[in-house]
């Protein structure tokens, strides 16, 4: 992946930096960015020390409007013949693992909203979370 990106970055000529790293042990300072967005991520995304190490390196400031997006922690597939092909990697976020994730989030003082977005015969579920304001 890491390869991909610095390809994409030559061919548009953008100059930008890429870090790998664990998502449990993030290689950034404290409060460095305004936003972190995860695109398909594996489950760590939503465990604890994960959702700690991004709002640890997230600025918690009012006026920034920092967030916390992940793209594709769930992903629901609208036709059978697609489900049946793919039954573990698609499916619906129950109201049990979405209330576990919210409290994840509440836990590093983070509010998670869950946002459906149907792309054809596909369903993306996007968590948004922001400080929660004090």
């Amino acid at each position: 992946m890491l390869n991909r990106s610095s390809k994409l970055l030559q061919q548009n000529n953008l100059n930008c930096s890429l870090v790998r790293g664990n998502g449990m042990e993030l290689p950034f300072q404290n409060s460095c960015f305004n936003n972190i967005v995860a695109t398909f991520p594996e489950q760590y995304i939503t465990q604890s020390q994960t959702i700690s190490e991004c709002a640890r390196i997230l600025k918690n400031n009012p006026n920034e409007n920092s967030r916390i997006i992940i793209l594709g922690r769930w992903i629901v597939l609208h036709h059978k013949v697609l489900r049946l092909l793919f039954p573990v990697f698609y499916r619906l976020p129950t109201e049990s693992q979405k209330s576990d994730v919210k409290e994840l989030f509440l836990q590093h003082n983070l509010d998670a909203q869950f946002h459906e977005h149907k792309l054809g015969l596909v369903s993306v579920y996007i968590i948004d979370a922001k400080f929660v304001n004090k």
